[in-house]
């Protein structure tokens, strides 16, 4: 036998290899896949800007001037003359608002109705409506606990949906 026992060869130093070599970096998803809840409410808001365009003319939070008494329409809603607000001892009584559905689908309405002196709004008044079929008339449940204002140089209202 020889004296001298058999050894592996010792391989450099710094040449060290691992036994697994390492995985391959992880593919990171797109934004949108990483963030799926925003991604969702990003995609309601998109969908509900473009069916609220498509909805009929104007923009539902866009402030339509007004006389009392007058007729006026709003996007495809015909408001009849003939409606007046009064006061009473809760607040403001909006008494025969009629709207007439022109939408072309069944729709409810709810307006909001506000006494303004320049940008300073002095009461609102709220209305709405059951569903109302195309061609179909009806007149609006409105309240206020407001006083009716003194003072104000114009009335607006708001299709608020």
């Amino acid at each position: 036998m020889s004296e001298h026992p058999n050894y592996a060869p010792q391989q450099p130093q710094g040449q060290w290899q691992p036994a697994y070599p390492p995985a391959p970096p992880v593919k990171q998803q797109n934004w949108f896949m990483r963030h799926k809840i925003i991604t969702g409410i990003l995609s309601l808001v998109v969908i509900g800007t473009i069916a609220g365009a498509l909805g009929g003319g104007g923009n539902a939070s866009d402030p339509v001037t007004i006389v009392e008494g007058k007729a006026f329409d709003i996007r495809k809603f015909a408001y009849a003359a003939g409606w007046k607000v009064t006061s009473n001892d809760f607040g403001m009584e909006l008494a025969n608002l009629k709207v007439t559905n022109n939408r072309g689908e069944r729709d409810g309405a709810f307006v909001q109705i506000k006494y303004m002196k320049g940008g300073e709004v002095l009461a609102t008044i709220d209305c709405t409506s059951d569903q109302i079929l195309p061609g179909q008339t009806v007149t609006l449940s409105c309240f206020s606990t407001d006083k009716k204002p003194t003072g104000h140089d114009r009335i607006t209202i708001n299709d608020t949906f």
